[in-house]
């Protein structure tokens, strides 16, 4: 019984940790729409782009070209309004700062 729960936390953890982005252009098939904002103290959250997979973990985002790989759908809107959350992306990783996001 034990196994099966340490298997249960063990994939779920990994789903939380990933954070393969895919960044679609319509807004009804986002999980998280988000507006860039250049300022890191007006951000919701601050996020590293990078480019390997083992480099992947909570405020690390690593692109995907297909849909289906990923593991967040990111709208970037072009708008600065209030229910939308604000991103800066750094290039240190001690700067990051995420939030929970939905799946």
């Amino acid at each position: 019984m034990k196994i099966i729960y340490f298997l249960l936390f063990f994939f779920v953890s990994l789903k939380i940790s990933a954070q393969k982005v895919y960044y679609t252009t319509f807004k009804a098939d986002a999980d998280l729409v988000v507006f860039i904002t250049k300022n890191k103290s007006d951000a919701d959250f601050i996020v590293k782009k990078v480019q390997y997979n083992n480099e992947v973990k909570p405020g690390f985002w690593k692109e995907v070209i297909q849909k289906r790989d990923a593991d967040l759908i990111v709208y970037i809107s072009r708008q600065n309004i209030t229910n939308i959350k604000k991103v800066y992306f750094t290039k240190f990783g001690d700067e990051v700062k995420t939030l929970i996001l939905p799946y």
